[in-house]
């Protein structure tokens, strides 16, 4: 247990010196990765509380809606390397031309770094990191050079959340 002395904060015990404290409610950690899983996109350009569910599409590519999303399951392949396979039994992989996640019945491995509360990156085998998205700029999601930016930054939660 974390104790923090508050006593310090405040000088006068009254409004003029409130001190806040945030206690988290939730465990934030808790997602199993060896368990069913949804993945929300990262969205930097809309600040409203939409949530963008990662799901493929009917040409199996990878994309958003705001409906609940696809449920995956993570493949131990070793240390921090995964396959990830959808409910259909297929698992993400790349097209290279397009650099889109799209299907397939074999797929590729992607090393998966947990980077925040919860958040996760992706990368493929070259290195490369799918972009979030949301439904009003594209819905399909792309590869792209890794960055710090928070938009390549994936949270993962239990598949019951929806």
């Amino acid at each position: 247990i974390i104790m923090v002395d508050y006593a310090s904060a405040g000088r006068t015990w009254d409004e003029s010196s409130m001190t806040t404290v945030w206690m988290p409610t939730k465990n934030y950690w808790s997602v199993d990765l060896l368990s069913p899983i949804r993945i929300i996109s990262p969205n930097s350009w809309d600040s409203s509380d939409s949530t963008f569910w990662v799901k493929f599409n009917d040409d199996e590519m990878l994309g958003v809606n705001t409906n609940a999303g696809d449920i995956f399951t993570l493949e131990h392949v070793s240390d921090g390397l995964y396959k990830i396979r959808t409910e259909s039994g297929k698992y993400f992989d790349i097209s290279d031309e397009h650099k889109n996640v799209i299907l397939s019945e074999t797929g590729i491995t992607w090393k998966i770094s947990r980077y925040a509360q919860n958040r996760f990156k992706l990368f493929d085998t070259k290195g490369r990191a799918p972009v979030g998205s949301n439904q009003t700029v594209n819905p399909l999601l792309t590869l792209d050079t890794p960055s710090f930016a928070p938009i390549q930054t994936f949270r993962f939660v239990p598949a019951s959340d929806k």
